[in-house]
């Protein structure tokens, strides 16, 4: 069998990384006297699906490779040099991507040959960092570009442009200090919701002290560009923090749309996932109103094309699914049925039958159309235990709508056997939540098995003034609240 790790790094080749891989292990053949080529050869006509690699031994691989016989070990031993290879093809690919870090490692390298005047004549073109106001990710090049022209004016003895050129610095390493400080706040105080206490934390007891209110309310601050960013990650760390308070989020949207236009997709992509997180913090609070909120933030996401975040869904993290339920949250039906049929086709194929599958049953059961949710899950055929969780729940809800509710006691009875046999292989928090679930349903099913001996008052409290969690709480609570309105009277 082929050495694991050497397989996992040629598996996340493309078709231009074999080429490439090719002829840098050419290049190293041709000063060594032991050849990789013919090797790296054989493993590439497996490109189009790797994954037959797993089960050819490595022998057969070489012998196809060199036409004779070598020990185990020496098969070994060679797939481990190899494997230094790839380690070294994907550095030199790293820095070939990362032109700021050639840039900046090139400027380093003139000063220090005290190369001046083809430092400046490749300076030219700009100052190098006047495009990056808007691009958090590249202040630390800015910064070191910056420093590097500093440096230069010093060499050149003219004190007066090196010290405005420390001063710019000092401007983008402000900047960057900040953003760097408020994402990290924030992810902080967004596991927080989560219950993750770390003890003491540095980082939102330092933010604590700032007096940063007076900070970016100063006019300065404000009108300068450079500092949109940072206000932006302010504003988002100050709503996370103070969720009641809406000023800071609404300040942050406001700030965002005004300057939407001079960010790059990736930032904007990540600004929408931030306010999305926002809003969806509040819902699962079950502060329902603001559906209405995300489902305006969703919208205008996809009418501004953002939709790259869609190729990386893995189940049950996903974008897409976060827009189906908004849409029908709000009763955007038609809306839904767009999403499902224009983004679907971006989804990853590993989830996406399972996720269209999914959508499908929601909208049909948001519709009403109730034969058509439990046709959908029968018909569906999947392997993931977590679609299997979220379909069976559909159905379950579905059987209890229609009125059949023995059909419903043995979906329960099929759920529990799932979760007894699966459990191992399911998060934790999904079995819990599940389990929450069928037993509200079982009280509802339980009613209606002899209504005359409970009381669906007692009913609807016990379930209205739960604190748990669990899904579809909201439908469960809806069907208690009917059962209290439609008690029948004691023949």
């Amino acid at each position: 069998m082929i050495n694991k790790l050497l397989f996992s790094v040629c598996s996340t080749f493309s078709e231009t990384d074999w080429d490439d891989f090719k002829i840098f292990v050419g290049s190293r053949d041709s000063v060594s006297p032991r050849k990789y080529l013919p090797f790296v050869s054989v493993l590439s006509e497996y490109k189009s699906d790797f994954n037959g690699v797993k089960n050819i031994p490595a022998e057969t691989l070489f012998f196809a490779a060199y036409k004779k016989n070598y020990s185990g070990q020496t098969v070994l031993n060679r797939q481990t040099e190899l494997l230094a290879l790839t380690k070294e093809y994907l550095e030199n690919s790293a820095y070939r991507k990362n032109i700021q870090v050639r840039k900046n490692l090139y400027a380093q390298e003139l000063l220090s040959r005290n190369l001046l005047d083809l430092f400046l004549k490749e300076k030219r073109s700009g100052d190098g960092y006047g495009d990056f106001t808007y691009s958090e990710d590249d202040y630390d090049f800015a910064q070191q570009s910056i420093l590097f022209y500093g440096a230069y004016h010093q060499m050149r003895k003219q004190i007066p442009e090196s010290q405005e050129k420390y001063f710019q610095h000092s401007r983008f390493l402000m900047a960057d200090l900040l953003c760097k400080l408020y994402r990290t706040g924030q992810e902080l105080q967004i596991q927080k919701y989560f219950s993750l206490n770390h003890g003491f934390n540095p980082v939102l007891e330092f933010i604590g002290s700032l007096r940063q209110e007076e900070f970016f309310e100063n006019k300065d601050i404000r009108k300068d560009d450079l500092f949109t960013v940072p206000l932006l990650r302010y504003y988002l760390f100050m709503a996370f923090r103070h969720p009641d308070n809406q000023r800071y989020i609404t300040k942050a949207l406001k700030k965002f749309f005004s300057k939407e236009n001079n960010f790059s997709e990736y930032f904007r992509t990540e600004m929408y996932r931030m306010f999305m997180t926002y809003y969806i913090v509040k819902v699962n609070n079950g502060e329902s109103r603001y559906y209405g909120d995300l489902y305006r933030l969703y919208d205008r996401k996809l009418k501004n094309n953002l939709v790259s975040d869609l190729q990386r869904c893995s189940y049950p993290a996903s974008v897409f699914r976060e827009y189906i339920i908004a849409g029908l949250k709000v009763k955007k039906y038609k809306w839904t049925e767009n999403i499902i049929i224009k983004y679907a086709p971006l989804l990853p194929e590993t989830v996406r039958a399972d996720e269209v599958n999914l959508a499908a049953i929601r909208l049909g059961f948001a519709k009403r159309a109730f034969e058509k949710v439990i046709g959908l899950v029968q018909e569906h055929k999947s392997r993931n235990n977590t679609h299997h969780l979220d379909s069976m729940r559909y159905k379950l809800a579905s059987l209890y709508e229609l009125g059949e509710f023995e059909e419903a006691y043995y979906e329960i009875d099929r759920a529990k056997h799932f979760l007894k046999y699966n459990k191992n292989s399911l998060p934790e928090i999904q079995v819990t939540y599940q389990k929450k679930f069928i037993d509200r349903v079982l009280k509802l099913l339980n009613y209606h098995a002899n209504p005359y001996n409970k009381d669906p008052e007692m009913i609807l409290h016990s379930i209205e003034n739960d604190k748990d969690r669990y899904t579809m709480r909201d439908w469960v609570t809806e069907k208690a609240r009917a059962l209290a309105t439609r008690r029948p009277s004691k023949k």
